[in-house]
């Protein structure tokens, strides 16, 4: 049992191509491989992609394409390539080749003195590389053609090949071969290229090609020259799947031939019908990966792979025995015909279907992302059941709740998803004490965590900074390579100056980051006597760009199998319902002694397996377990997943008279239209698919672009096996957490069950226009020479520059050292002079607005079939446009008269081929918000964000609807002032109680809330204001959302809900210095910017941008601002009344223009607006005298970061329970939320109290006696009453009024009231009159023990 070999299953596909194939609706695509001549630096041929666009414009009619024809145009059946016609079988290596491992980084190996190591390539599991494929036919049957055969000519009933997919040829090798159909381009990247880079030759990779095809008869292994071969060490993402790229490695072309007396080929077939088998498995230098010596239940666990009946293979789970992997797959019923007749052409051609859908239908959508443009399609396209289901669920899916807050919410989340994050740094606090959160650390731990949290901060910028200088050297080589005036002695000494000025930028930043790492290790270890404790960490808010948009293509069916992802069933011998039969001659026919002898007991199973499911009547897999219930068939010998899957449902084995149809990659070209900046303005908006306004970019006026300033932008989207199966994880959460009173109206348990089954067979591609923003900022994405190899992990850790890579640029400032210091930092490279532009306007755009639109969408599938949304077919018109439905984001503004305010006026109202691009920053940056106080011991910042246990809020607001007037309360909830609305007859409109009174005064000084109450009592506007001010406050308490439990709701009946007062600052960061232009055209190179995003590039022709951003919103119940004061540019010349409380901001009251303004960005008002900066860490980093340890040398960069927030701190007025949202349009939206402690403690101590009398009694109130000064009155049986008639709601005192002593003025005391009934009755005389205040004996908060 231990000796028992592993079957693995693959996916086979057969594809016929003959010239009538090309004559069809789907063109069929010239064969473009890889062009590794575009690797070499000499003769300045180095490209940035090393594979060309698919080009189809000429490849129909058959006599056009340079596929099947050797002479254009030529009607002569002899310039048919016919090597090329037949049928090409292709197989889907499992997914066990595809999972790459990464082995931990040694810290020891890193080049720039940081904690980061570099990573270690990802290594991949060799793949099989011996194939033996049989092919099976009936010489003699009516469908093999020509019947008879020429004399003396004979066709095997079983023909067999070997492939050596790893076996190594040059150019020199391959006189006679056709290079694009026998052989496959390579980059020969072995450990040997990686142990000595200086023996590595560039050049020669365009002469590498890799696999062999020979007979199967009398072959034997001779182990020839090979490449360790797996996925990826071609460096061709389409290497393995995309059948033209590996010919004789993962597939081959069967030509039919036939042979004469002597086995030459005499003629090759025109029609036959044949049944295929492929077996693979690891020969000569191939690993297999159940050799490696470990636990096979290991390698089952690691790859993943599933086997059934565990329990039967205990021994061989735990068994390290070497055993072999054999992968297979089979097809029957392939019909070959070497042309096409309306009996012969196959019954479905889906490649030809969908082709015609593209094209008349346009199932096509832009969005954000997946779902977005999915739903933006479904609102248009109205197709099948499942379709429809989520259509109706749309509004659900983007905001997982049908409440309107919930859709607000949702639809702020769903602009949260339209960006890319990067990290955005550590961060450390102190562990928290749970029974007091409120309690701040020692003095000594404040300072130290401050310390420790600057130097992170530090460091964090200056790693940051780091990788971006390795691509900036990487750029500056990439440059001199493709320069061809490099040889000038005026270039070359700019090189040597610029790769001078890239050598100090680093070593200063790495020199940066090992002071403050330094640091950060002393003072985060409890042991160095620093902090009291273990400090924890956390991240800090990660950097934030606009994703690229999103490409969605209905009905377009995957090619993947629904199962791929899935881990892969597997089957050992004895699971083979064959196994153990005797040989009855397969052996010898079949060629199976060409398997290794540890092998040939199990391909002979496999083989009498195939031949037994080769009837005309398979039987489903419930009948075949249910007669062989310990032996299963091969996956993929059904008809899909499951076990009764409908029995209309395709066998996946059988060719079934179908063209196989397996999408692989789009191929896509946009033409953008640039939109100055200043045509653009942030103002509400509600879309066609959303009833929730969205803060959005739209245009001031029909569209006026600069008709010079346009740009062609183009890329590839690989078509992965991962969309759907995303959706059905978003269905899955949204069943799972909204509640089925909302689910059940829209589809039953039932409906959802079998949509969560099924959707991944829903028909449609979706992925991001991958490299739309990097061609906005002169960035190329493609495979191209990278000048560090990448080192397998087994290997070691550093990267290694090649030789060829620095021979000559080392003479100019860029030699090993540099070469190697550029790590992996070259995914993207620069523009250099290898991409032509204008000479008119800048192609490098920091911000995108514009708008662009398709003018090339091809869909590829693995054979080359293509669909073509727009003809290619060249016109002087330029191409026809295309309508995709266009999501809410990306939807341009419609004019008076219907038409689409877009760049080139459409041809019709309704119909827009536009989509518009909202301005976006084209680098990662950060909206800091954050709560913010003084602290005077910063070197230059008046502001500075709090710490978690420092308390924002400054003040209190209640409305007291009883007196008319609003309350203030100071930040621990004590009460200060009440100004009140005067009566009609006195002089003064409003009036202000004298602060503190009823309670005895604390120590704290209240400069800010005097101002503010300053302004409520001024003779002139007082009592504007103060209408103005409890209007806002009564305006805004109904719409928010609904307040947590512990807060005592009953008290709104008498007072309002108190609102905070905090100051809030925002700032907005580039995570790294602003790119500039990687184009080096001459015309290029002196075009100045017309905008820059940092204020050092600001110059004659050159504006700084400034982005408008706006402070809470008034349609959303679940933010909290209610109003906000400015703070006064100079903060430092109002110390304590840093706030302009002359007028406030709201959206709760009509603005005045005088005290009220509106929180909004027209009428001739403006949203506050945001300037992106960036700080150089070695600038900011203190060495003079250096701290022990280098501790406390960050502290001038945390005061510059401050120093940022000083243009936009607010004084916000704002619920307590509810955050206060930032939207910028250009950022994910930001929420600050008060921490809980603040408020519950302030919420503790205030209570509810308003003025009352004079009122008349018929008792004298006790004499004075001293109480102690409390908040809230403590009153019980034995402390004197005084009769009054008193509210029912709650249970009160009365705080009386004394003067015990004339020079201190007067003191309160709380007594307890008495109620008395409304009887009316006559008291004897005298009676009192008094005037005090009621107070309520319980705070505003509920002590959750008694609520």
């Amino acid at each position: 049992m231990d000796a028992y070999n592993v079957s693995v299953p693959m996916k086979l596909d057969a594809f016929v191509l003959n010239p009538d194939v090309c004559n069809q609706d789907a063109r069929i695509a010239p064969i473009t491989q890889p062009n590794y001549t575009f690797l070499r630096i000499d003769d300045f041929v180095l490209q940035n992609d090393t594979l060309n666009h698919v080009d189809v414009h000429n490849a129909k009619p058959a006599k056009l394409n340079p596929r099947v024809t050797s002479v254009l145009g030529s009607d002569d059946l002899a310039d048919l390539r016919r090597n090329r016609l037949g049928v090409y079988l292709h197989w889907i290596l499992p997914q066990m080749y595809r999972l790459g491992a990464t082995a931990t980084p040694d810290p020891s190996s890193s080049i720039d003195g940081s904690n980061d190591a570099p990573a270690p390539a990802p290594t991949y599991p060799n793949t099989p590389n011996r194939w033996l494929i049989i092919r099976k036919l009936g010489p003699n049957a009516s469908t093999t053609l020509p019947n008879p055969l020429p004399s003396k000519c004979t066709v095997p009933a079983v023909d067999a090949w070997i492939l050596e997919s790893d076996t190594l040829q040059m150019i020199d090798d391959l006189n006679g071969f056709d290079l694009q159909v026998d052989v496959s381009p390579f980059i020969s990247s072995t450990t040997a290229n990686a142990t000595h880079p200086d023996q590595t030759s560039i050049a020669e990779q365009a002469e590498v090609f890799i696999g062999k095809r020979r007979p199967a008869a009398g072959w034997t292994d001779t182990n020839p020259t090979a490449v360790s071969l797996s996925l990826l060490n071609s460096s061709n993402h389409l290497f393995a799947d995309y059948q033209p790229h590996n010919s004789n490695v993962f597939s081959i072309i069967d030509t039919f031939p036939y042979y004469d007396e002597n086995g030459h080929q005499a003629g090759t077939l025109t029609d036959a019908v044949a049944d295929y088998y492929v077996m693979g498995w690891h020969g000569g230098l191939s690993s297999d990966p159940f050799r490696g010596g470990n636990l096979h239940q290991q390698v089952l666990s690691s790859l993943p792979l599933t086997l059934r009946d565990l329990d039967s293979f205990s021994d061989w789970l735990k068994s390290k025995s070497s055993i072999n992997t054999i992968c297979h797959g089979a097809m029957y019923g392939v019909e070959w015909h070497s042309q096409w007749t309306s009996t012969t052409q196959p019954k479905n051609v889906p490649a030809n279907d969908f082709s015609s859908q593209l094209v008349k239908q346009m199932p096509v959508a832009i969005g954000t992302t997946t779902l977005d443009a999915l739903l933006s399609y479904l609102k248009a396209h109205h197709e099948g059941e499942f379709e429809n289901d989520i259509r109706l669920l749309g509004s659900l899916l983007r905001a997982q709740s049908d409440s309107v807050s919930g859709q607000q919410a949702g639809s702020d989340e769903v602009q949260n998803y339209n960006f890319s994050r990067s990290a955005g740094g550590k961060h450390y606090s102190l562990p928290v004490d749970t029974n007091n959160p409120a309690a701040p650390p020692s003095d000594k731990d404040k300072g130290t965590l401050k310390l420790l949290n600057q130097a992170q901060s530090l460091y964090d910028a200056a790693s940051r900074m780091l990788e971006l200088k390795k691509w900036d050297t990487f750029s500056l080589w990439w440059q001199f390579v493709t320069d061809i005036d490099n040889a000038s002695s005026d270039i070359q000494k700019r090189y040597v100056t610029q790769a001078a000025a890239l050598n100090k930028a680093r070593a200063d930043l790495t020199q940066v980051l090992a002071d403050q790492t330094e640091a950060i290790k002393t003072l985060k270890d409890p042991l160095d006597g620093y902090l009291s404790q273990t400090p924890k960490e956390a991240t800090l808010q990660e950097y934030g760009a606009q994703r690229d948009p999103f490409l969605f293509v209905g009905g377009l069916q995957s090619g993947w199998p629904v199962d791929f992802l899935d881990s892969l069933f597997i089957r050992l011998d004895a699971q083979i319902a064959t196994y153990g039969q005797p040989d009855t001659g397969q052996m010898k026919e079949f060629n199976l002694n060409c398997l290794p002898t540890t092998m040939q007991a199990t391909g002979l199973a496999l083989v009498q397996e195939f031949l037994a499911n080769a009837g005309p009547a398979p039987v489903t897999i419930t009948t075949q377990l249910a007669a062989t219930p310990t032996k299963y068939p091969p996956l993929y010998h059904d008809q899909g997943p499951g076990p009764d899957p409908p029995a209309s449902m395709p066998w996946r084995d059988r060719w079934e008279s179908t063209q196989p149809w397996f999408p692989l990659f789009m191929e896509w070209e946009a033409e953008y239209f640039h939109v100055d900046y200043s045509s653009w303005t942030l103002e509400e908006r509600t879309a066609r698919l959303d009833t929730c306004k969205n803060l959005r970019y739209g245009l001031t006026d029909q569209v006026k672009y600069d008709t010079l300033d346009t740009r062609t932008l183009s890329g590839r989207i690989l078509l992965l096996p991962q969309p759907s199966f995303s959706l059905k994880g978003q269905l899955d959460q949204l069943f799972n957490s909204t509640p089925a009173s909302i689910l059940d109206p829209i589809l039953s348990p039932d409906e959802r069950q079998k949509l969560l089954q099924n959707v991944a067979n829903l028909p449609f591609a979706s992925a991001p226009f991958d490299g739309f923003a990097d061609h906005l900022v002169t960035l190329a994405r493609g495979s191209h020479l990278k000048p560090n190899i990448r080192v397998p992990a087994t290997v070691g850790t550093t990267l290694q520059p090649l030789q060829e890579a620095y021979s000559e640029s080392q003479k100019y400032g860029l030699g090993f050292t540099q070469i190697q210091a550029i790590g992996a930092q070259s995914d993207l490279t620069p523009y250099a002079t290898l991409v032509q532009l204008g000479s008119d306007r800048p192609a490098f755009k920091p911000v995108t607005h514009g708008q662009f639109r398709i003018t090339k969408l091809n869909i590829i599938d693995k054979f080359g079939q293509t669909a073509c949304a727009i003809d290619p077919t060249p016109t002087t018109s330029g191409p026809p446009p295309i309508y995709p439905c266009i999501s809410d984001y990306y939807e341009p503004q419609m004019l008076s008269t219907g038409y689409a305010n877009v760049a080139i006026p459409q041809k019709a109202p309704g119909i827009c081929e536009f989509m518009q691009v909202s301005p976006a920053i084209n680098q990662p940056a950060r909206l800091n918000a954050a709560f913010v106080i003084n602290d005077s011991s910063q070197p230059s910042a008046y502001w500075r964000p709090i710490t978690e246990w420092e308390n924002p809020i400054w003040g209190w607001v209640v409305v007291n609807y009883v007196d008319n007037g609003i309350q203030f309360f100071t930040q621990e909830g004590n009460f200060y002032c009440e100004v009140r609305v005067a009566a009609a007859n006195n002089p003064h409109p409003t009036s202000a109680s004298a602060v503190w009174l009823p309670f005895k005064p604390t120590p704290t000084s209240q400069t800010q809330l005097d101002d503010l109450i300053l302004q409520l009592t001024h003779p002139k506007n007082g009592e504007k204001y103060l209408k103005a001010f409890i209007q806002m406050i009564n305006n805004a308490v109904p719409n928010s959302a609904t307040a947590p439990a512990a807060y005592s709701q009953f008290i709104n009946a008498i007072i309002g809900k108190p609102l905070a007062l905090a100051n809030m600052g925002v700032s907005l960061e580039l995570a790294c210095d602003a790119k500039t232009s990687q184009s080096t055209l001459t015309g290029q190179k002196n075009l100045p910017q017309p905008y820059a995003l940092l204020e050092q590039s600001v110059g004659a022709q050159t504006r700084q941008y400034s982005f408008p951003f706006k402070l809470g919103d008034h349609d959303r119940v679940h933010d909290g601002l209610i109003g906000y004061f400015k703070a006064y540019d100079d903060p430092g010349q109002h110390a304590g009344k840093e706030l302009d409380t002359s007028k406030f901001y709201t959206s709760y009251v009509d603005p005045d223009g005088v005290i009220v303004y509106p929180i909004s960005n027209s009428g001739g008002y403006k949203f506050p607006t945001l300037s992106s900066f960036w700080l150089d860490p070695p600038a900011y980093q203190d060495q003079e005298p250096p701290g022990d340890h280098y501790i406390g040398t960050a502290k001038r960069y945390e005061d510059a970061m401050n120093n940022h927030l000083v243009d936009n701190v607010y004084g916000c007025i704002m619920d307590p329970f509810l955050p206060v949202n930032i939207y910028t349009s250009i950022l994910p939206v930001k929420p600050l939320t008060l921490p809980n402690w603040a408020w519950e403690s302030a919420l503790k101590t205030m209570t509810a109290f308003f003025h009352f009398g004079p009122l008349m009694v018929t008792d004298d109130v006790s004499p004075y006696q001293p109480t102690p000064n409390q908040r809230v009155a403590a009153t019980d049986d034995s402390t004197p009453a005084v009769k009054l008639p008193s509210l029912k709601v709650a249970d009160w005192s009365w705080l009386q009024p004394y003067y015990p002593d004339p020079q201190t003025g007067s003191e309160f005391a709380a007594l307890k009231v008495g109620q008395i009934d409304s009887r009316p009755r006559y008291e004897r005389g005298p009676y009192t009159a008094v005037e005090g205040y009621l107070q309520m004996k319980s705070s505003m908060l509920v002590d959750s023990g008694k609520s």
